[in-house]
């Protein structure tokens, strides 16, 4: 899949975009610092696509953060 056809995917499953922004910053900082993937990947793709497919195969996912006054 084309990144851009990712991102679109991506977009329509979640509304609030920069906390999925944080989240998957996160995820290519772990893949970069030597984390293993959670889906099948190539050995030439790039962490941004393995972050964004992992989110869409429901292997990564954010919890919601509820907070009381």
């Amino acid at each position: 899949m084309v990144k851009r056809q990712l991102l679109e995917e991506m977009a329509k499953r979640q509304e609030n975009g920069p906390l999925l922004i944080n989240m998957l910053t996160k995820r290519i900082r772990q893949l970069f610092r030597g984390d293993k993937p959670m889906v099948e990947s190539a050995p030439s793709e790039d962490y941004d696509s393995i972050a964004v497919r992992e989110f869409l195969e429901g292997k990564l996912y954010m919890k919601e953060l509820i907070l009381e006054k």
